[in-house]
């Protein structure tokens, strides 16, 4: 008995062994895998993540279109501070004054509406802004759906395209139509020497001002965008704003914008019925925009000046002459100056944008005219 008793003693005992042995075996293997898991030259794998098309469209008909604005269309709600996310503010008056969301949109679910609830005395200009990056050269397709509630006042509003690090700019006037969505849309080419394209809504505050904002799209119209952009987050459209997009006109590009710059030169003459924009820059009161129609005597009238003749005046010399009548109420105003409409001798006014009712066949206007100076 004594002799079993010790044969089951070193059976349990070799069975311990076996299985300390056998763990030593799984956890070098572990820690061998780890090792190898871990070693510079074998990356661990990562998850894959659906592949989209951030090229934008192809030739205006690929269905996953890439929008290089971030929030374009206005889902993704107000800040802490009122303002569209992923937009800047620009303007003197409080966010919340002036920007709320609304339903009435014409894509999505949200709009941004206009509308503020107390007016300064003196003119004031709010607007909403974003950076993108863009790359040299690519042809842009801008794009956004703009609708007036108000049939009391006309509606003062501009969308300003600015590439950076030079210093070209377009400025583009809006007439929005009064209680239905109307598209704007706008191609444009990239400078050779810009990576940067800053664009701005500007709208001048008056007492019954009501407008909504919706679907802001910057896009690229080929396949030239590269990296640089790639990973921007994009924003998917329906089958029929692609589909529209297909009959636009042709892209609205540098050797055209030159070739309208020598029909409006600098010794162009300010004729009754044009349309001139005025960006001033003081100490004062910071930014303003501010519209300029001429009337049939030829004049303007400026907020806190009044009206003044500038019918036959060559456009340096109306930014001379304004930049000094300026300076007796603005401290340290700084100018610039654009026509952004002209009366033909036919009375037919020009416009920058091609323009299209939302839902409606396209409706094509004629080439704007634009001259910074």
């Amino acid at each position: 008995m004594k002799f079993m008793e010790g044969r089951f003693c070193w059976l349990i005992i070799l069975m311990l062994l076996s299985l300390t042995a056998s763990g030593n075996h799984i956890i070098g293997a572990t820690n061998q895998s780890t090792q190898h898991a871990s070693h510079p030259l074998q990356p661990q794998a990562q998850p894959s993540a659906p592949t989209q098309s951030m090229l934008g469209w192809q030739a205006l008909t690929s269905p996953s279109t890439a929008n290089l604005l971030r929030n374009g269309g206005f889902e993704d709600g107000l800040d802490s501070h009122g303002v569209p996310v992923s937009w800047q503010f620009v303007g003197e008056v409080a966010p919340a004054n002036v920007l709320r969301l609304d339903p009435r949109a014409s894509e999505g679910k949200w709009a941004l509406r206009i509308k503020p609830v107390m007016v300064p005395h003196d003119i004031a200009t709010v607007g909403i802004s974003q950076r993108v990056a863009v790359n040299p050269s690519s042809s842009l397709f801008v794009s956004v759906d703009v609708q007036s509630n108000t049939q009391i006042a006309p509606v003062a509003c501009f969308l300003v395209i600015e590439f950076q690090p030079g210093i070209t700019r377009i400025a583009l006037k809006l007439t929005p139509s009064i209680n239905q969505y109307q598209t704007f849309e706008q191609q444009v080419v990239v400078p050779s020497d810009a990576h940067i394209m800053q664009l701005t809504l500007y709208v001048q505050l008056h007492r019954d001002l009501d407008l909504l904002v919706d679907n802001f799209i910057v896009a690229v119209t080929g396949t030239q965008m590269e990296s640089g952009v790639q990973r921007m987050p994009q924003r998917l459209w329906s089958a029929q704003r692609i589909m529209r997009l297909q009959s636009h006109t042709p892209a609205f590009g540098a050797g055209q914008v030159r070739a309208y710059q020598r029909v409006i030169d600098p010794n162009y003459t300010v004729r009754p019925g044009d349309q001139l924009v005025v960006q001033m820059r003081s100490a004062t009161v910071g930014e303003r925009w501010m519209e300029l129609p001429v009337d049939v005597q030829g004049q303007v009238q400026i907020p806190n000046i009044g009206f003044i003749r500038i019918v036959g005046m060559r456009v340096s010399e109306v930014r001379q002459m304004l930049q000094m009548m300026m300076q007796k109420s603005y401290r340290d105003p700084q100018l610039e100056l654009e026509i952004v409409e002209v009366r033909s001798p036919t009375g037919i006014s020009t416009t920058k944008f091609t323009t299209t009712t939302v839902g409606k066949p396209p409706v094509v206007q004629r080439p704007s005219v634009g001259i910074r100076i």
